[in-house]
Formats: C-alpha cells, structure tokens, sequence
C-alpha cells in the first residue's frame, strides 16, 4: 500500500523509536536533525545504518531510486537525509505552494451535491491558504476572501458576497 510522506515517515520515526541500538539509544537518534555528528558518531553507525537502511520498507517505491546509491554502503543515515530532501525539500515546498495555488483558482461551489458541499469548498480554501502560510507564502486577508467569493457560483449568495466584499470587517479576513 503507497503511504504519503508525511504518513510514512510518522511511522517511521516511531518504529526507530522503538528499536534500540547499541548503547540501549533508540535508533531514531540516528535521523534526528543534526548536522554536527562526530565523525565517532558516524562510525557508530555502521550497524544500526543498516537497520534503518532494511527498515524502510520501499522497496519498489518510487522512494527507492533516489536511495539504492546508499544500499552497498548500508548508509541509512544519508538515506534518510536523501528522502527528507527529496520530500521535504525546495521542490516538494514549490510543488506544495504551486498545488495550494491551483486549490484556491480552481475551487468552485454552485450547490450542494452528494460529495461536495460548501463546508467542503470551505475546507479546500482553507487548506490551501494553510499551506501557503506554512511556506512562508504571503497572501493578505482581502486576497483570500476575493479568491473565496469568486468561486462561489451560485446565484442565490450574491448579495451575501456583496455584503461581505462591502462590510470593512469581513472583506480583509477569509477566517
């Protein structure tokens, strides 16, 4: 079953948390945010390295070709610091930014159906203006509440949009 990142590595980390290396220090020592390991601390390594290496489970994934170079060396530290950047990294942040921006433009609400309704055209706004706060992304609050009128396509709510888009208070702030 394909995980999403963020899912897997959460199951990930805990798994590492679980397992004990050497000197009894979960192996989710070895993926902790730490740049300024030793080079002691990094011959350490070699044996829970390949623990952490066999215990990522991707194989077959599209994951596992930006990590095969560290298989032979049973270099799971690198690995994992190669899967964060490949997730995490500028890439994964332009492409998280470019999918909240495509959210936003291309979310519409005209009724009510089965598997959409306006509490899911709220929820879809909201995640994305979320996820662009998260990257650091500026959108002022009138830009949000025009973008989040604009898709409303229902007849019905124009005079509350008007009403919103008038009032001092609710046109600056989408929240």
């Amino acid at each position: 079953k394909q995980h999403s990142w963020k899912t897997w590595k959460a199951e990930f980390e805990a798994f590492l948390s679980a397992i004990r290396g050497e000197n009894n220090t979960p192996l989710s020592y070895i993926i902790r945010d730490d740049d300024d390991m030793t080079d002691n601390e990094l011959n350490d390594l070699e044996g829970p390295a390949r623990e952490i290496y066999e215990a990522t489970q991707i194989v077959g994934s599209s994951a596992e070709t930006h990590i095969e170079s560290y298989e032979k060396k049973s270099d799971g530290r690198n690995a994992w610091l190669c899967l964060k950047k490949k997730f995490e990294g500028d890439d994964a942040r332009n492409a998280a930014i470019a999918i909240a921006r495509k959210e936003i433009s291309s979310a519409s609400w005209e009724r009510n159906l089965k598997n959409w309704n306006f509490d899911d055209y709220c929820n879809r706004h909201t995640r994305a203006n979320n996820t662009l706060s998260k990257y650091g992304v500026p959108v002022d609050g009138p830009s949000q509440v025009r973008a989040f009128l604009d898709g409303i396509h229902n007849h019905t709510m124009d005079s509350v949009k008007s009403n919103v888009m008038f009032d001092g208070e609710t046109k600056k702030d989408l929240g």
